[in-house]
């Protein structure tokens, strides 16, 4: 246990920081309208807040949709606060942005951490994206591949031998999209409900 604790520690050390240029993106509605310039770029501090709005907004989502034991006063918390503040400025996180510079908003966020395998796994570097998430009117479009391809470049950047993603199993849009990018199955939870209400 020692071992694999020191030798996750020297990793942790060795992971380069994402480094990025904001980048434009030009985005046209659907729906028609004014196309709009997005900006993509690494999350900082002061963006913890819409980051967080966002994730409440996922939560909200995928409560309603897939899985109703998510609790989405959960972000909000001082656990919540902590998490994304370390994926934010940790070595070991990695948080991109899209923002609308002329509305100030952000409408799609991603994160993601290298972590430590369970010890009944074998060596090796692993990571994990924990989430995705793009405002309903820009879904479709594009941005949240553009994310995906961000942490994955950042993942190859750092030597990561695998990452993984967990989705909801009736989330089928979300399985679809992972796996073509390329994601395949590899393991299955399941559950046994026991309903024992009182």
């Amino acid at each position: 246990m020692y071992f694999r604790q020191s030798a996750f520690s020297s990793i942790l050390k060795k992971l380069k920081r994402p480094e990025k240029k904001p980048e434009v993106i030009e985005f046209e509605p659907k729906s028609g309208g004014e196309k709009e310039n997005l900006v993509i770029r690494l999350a900082k501090p002061k963006d913890t807040k819409e980051i967080m709005r966002l994730n409440s907004e996922l939560f909200k989502k995928q409560r309603s949709e897939f899985d109703p034991t998510l609790n989405p006063s959960w972000t909000f918390s001082k656990e919540g606060k902590k998490y994304f503040k370390k994926r934010i400025s940790g070595n070991d996180g990695f948080t991109e942005i899209i923002e609308n510079p002329q509305k100030k908003t952000i409408i799609a966020y991603s994160t993601g951490v290298v972590q430590k395998r369970h010890n009944y796994r074998v060596e090796g570097k692993y990571a994990e994206l924990e989430s995705i998430f793009v405002e309903e009117k820009y879904a479709g479009s594009g941005l949240g591949s553009k994310l995906l391809k961000d942490f994955v470049d950042w993942c190859r950047m750092n030597k990561v031998d695998d990452i993984s993603v967990l989705v909801a199993a009736k989330n089928n849009s979300a399985i679809n999209f992972y796996r073509k990018s390329g994601f395949e199955d590899y393991d299955l939870v399941m559950e046994l409900k026991l309903k024992n209400k009182q």
